[in-house]
């Protein structure tokens, strides 16, 4: 019986770690690679002297723009990541807690859905367009404004889920003190539905941070440009700088990696919320 228990408990658990280290294969590749000569990339050798010229290169010469870039990518995904989650909040709680004949609700949330499900290059030429218009080409403002035009679908879906879940007993006892409508969205429901918002926050901002397309198209120059962008540009023509690529793509995945080990707590929280919460 324990033997047949414990074959139950060994059967899953070799499996998860055998696919954890298979997804795992590509990440430690390209870390490993990182830390190799542009020699040594070629011949692949199994035992090789690992070296920091490739981060050195990257990152600590003055003709190097990665440093700009990385800035870049931070402000347009933190900035991005604050508009969304200020403008989706009012609107998901706005249509969470208003009424509506003939079943609007359920057209408005289809429309927005739909505008999530429509890629987001078809977007490219107006907002090229208007930010031509406007003098914003090659600026981190239309990024910015395209990051949170094109991601504000998603959190209203996410945050509407959370303010459904919230009991309007909270909200009620709230306007009887006195509390305005957005005071109660301000000190009710958004501090109630805290884990929700942080989970759609970082959700959202990963989706800033990884864009690539659309910098692609609308960014020029170093003051704009974003780091998925700068680690494409280390592919050139007649040469593949596989070092710095390998040591910007490590890099790069640092921030999510932060995100998910210490925030692991407000995802899951968030993506459960809920179940706890009962009238």
């Amino acid at each position: 019986m324990t033997r047949r228990i414990n074959l139950k408990k060994l059967v899953p658990s070799t499996i998860f770690f055998i696919l954890l280290a298979i997804l795992s294969l590509p990440f430690v590749y390209i870390m490993m690679t990182s830390f190799k000569t542009h020699l040594d990339i070629m011949l692949r050798p199994i035992l090789f002297t690992p070296t920091l010229k490739n981060y050195v290169d990257l990152f600590f010469t003055q003709t190097s723009n990665f440093p700009r870039y990385m800035l870049n990518s931070l402000i347009v995904a933190l900035l991005s990541t604050v508009f969304i989650i200020g403008i989706a909040g009012l609107s998901a709680y706005g249509i969470s807690r208003s009424e509506f004949v003939w079943h609007l609700d359920k057209i408005l949330l289809g429309w927005v859905l739909f505008l999530r499900m429509v890629f987001p290059v078809a977007f490219a030429l107006p907002f090229y367009k208007i930010a031509q218009s406007l003098n914003l080409l090659d600026t981190k403002i239309i990024l910015i404004v395209f990051y949170t035009t094109i991601n504000i679908p998603f959190a209203v879906w996410m945050l509407k889920g959370f303010f459904d879940q919230l009991p309007r007993a909270y909200e009620e006892a709230a306007f009887i003190d006195g509390c305005s409508i957005f005071g109660v969205f301000w000190r009710v429901a958004m501090p109630i539905i805290s884990s929700g918002a942080v989970a759609t926050a970082i959700l959202v901002f990963m989706l800033g941070w990884n864009e690539f397309l659309f910098a692609l198209i609308i960014t020029e120059s170093s003051r704009s440009m974003t780091l998925t962008v700068g680690i494409a540009g280390l592919c050139q023509q007649y040469m593949v700088e596989w070092g710095k690529m390998a040591a910007a793509a490590t890099i790069f995945t640092i921030p999510i990696f932060v995100l998910s080990v210490f925030v692991q707590d407000y995802l899951g929280k968030g993506l459960t919320m809920g179940i706890g919460i009962k009238e």
